[in-house]
């Protein structure tokens, strides 16, 4: 299905130059039209004021370049939602992993003070500990990382696939 929406005030005539492929016959052009009709039976189309809009069918007669395919619009309006819906994710993930982040690193400069290092020097077990979740926040962050790397991956070939297929829809 396609869309017209008048630009100016027009009639029966004004419409089917707009509209209709110049190389049809009388009849043909009428047969075209009243498919027209039928799909608007709402619209007067002998009367057209500006704004207008009309849905057009994809058959033969109409000139394509007259109107705009529905689904391309409801694609490229599909692809900005989504494109938004991606980038606000990964917003999302970044600003959780850099305070995460940021989390690890207070917490890695108390670890650093010489009062948390005299304690963990008179203390093996505690020591143990702190080498064990320093590690762990170390591996954390590589996770972090990579999934940040992964919603980049996907959001790409996802826009990927959508703008292969708005082709399809031209």
């Amino acid at each position: 299905m396609r869309v017209l929406t008048i630009r100016h005030d027009t009639d029966l005539e004004g419409l089917k130059n707009l509209l209709l492929d110049a190389r049809l016959s009388s009849t043909r052009a009428s047969a075209t039209l009243d498919v027209l009709q039928a799909t608007n039976p709402h619209i007067d189309l002998k009367d057209l004021p500006a704004g207008t809009v009309l849905f057009v069918p994809e058959t033969s007669g109409f000139k394509a370049s007259a109107s705009v395919s529905v689904q391309r619009d409801a694609l490229r309006d599909f692809e900005q939602l989504l494109r938004d819906a991606l980038g606000k994710a990964a917003d999302k993930l970044k600003a959780g992993n850099a305070a995460r982040a940021s989390e690890r690193d207070a917490v890695a400069a108390v670890i650093k003070t010489a009062a948390v290092r005299r304690i963990l020097g008179s203390d093996a077990e505690l020591r143990k500990q702190v080498t064990e979740e320093t590690k762990a926040f170390e591996e954390d962050q590589k996770q972090a990382d990579q999934a940040e790397q992964a919603v980049a991956a996907a959001s790409r070939a996802v826009l990927a696939k959508l703008s292969e297929l708005s082709k399809l829809f031209g």
